[in-house]
């Protein structure tokens, strides 16, 4: 039996392109110093899906909880962030993090032009804007990179359970 992941147009449309990221990136060092400026029109709101819209296995969900964590168009935005970890930890400064951010995001939103990122709410899918995407985005690669970033989800709950932690009580029969 055939999954739905494979021998897809858009599967091999993202291999394309994360074949050709690493082309790119494999250059002389000129190369890599230039530097690189992408420039993406900005979606500045969210936007109301139809009635009967159903989210795509390439939609990737924004919110809490198993049904969104575990959406294969969230988990296929893990192994594409995945794919760039390295190079997103070996990033000096904020503008080529935010570079990589916004290639993972055009990954995704060429994979899926109508619904690429979703939140829902009052009852009805909504399409986020671009800088929800990138934030989203953001949190999957630190979240990967969790032993690095004190604001990942394992960091900050790891945090919370060594605080909640009591401490250990001493002898309690002691004489005197």
């Amino acid at each position: 039996m055939n999954s739905p992941l494979k021998d897809s147009s858009i599967d091999y449309a993202i291999e394309q392109m994360l074949n050709e990221h690493d082309s790119m990136t494999q250059g002389s060092l000129a190369d890599q110093r230039r530097p690189r400026t992408i420039v993406a029109p900005v979606s500045k709101a969210k936007k109301r899906m139809s009635a009967n819209y159903s989210p795509s296995l390439y939609s990737v969900m924004i919110g809490r909880g198993k049904v969104f964590t575990e959406a294969v168009g969230t988990r296929r935005l893990k192994v594409i962030a995945s794919c760039f970890l390295a190079e997103y930890s070996a990033a000096k400064s904020q503008v080529d993090k935010a570079s990589i951010i916004t290639k993972i995001v055009h990954i995704v939103q060429e994979a899926c032009p109508v619904g690429a990122f979703l939140k829902y709410e009052e009852g009805s899918w909504w399409e986020v804007s671009d800088n929800a995407a990138r934030e989203k985005v953001g949190v999957v690669l630190r979240d990967l990179l969790h032993d690095q970033y004190k604001s990942s989800t394992k960091a900050r709950s790891a945090s919370r359970s060594k605080s909640r932690k009591l401490p250990e009580k001493g002898p309690t029969n002691i004489q005197i």
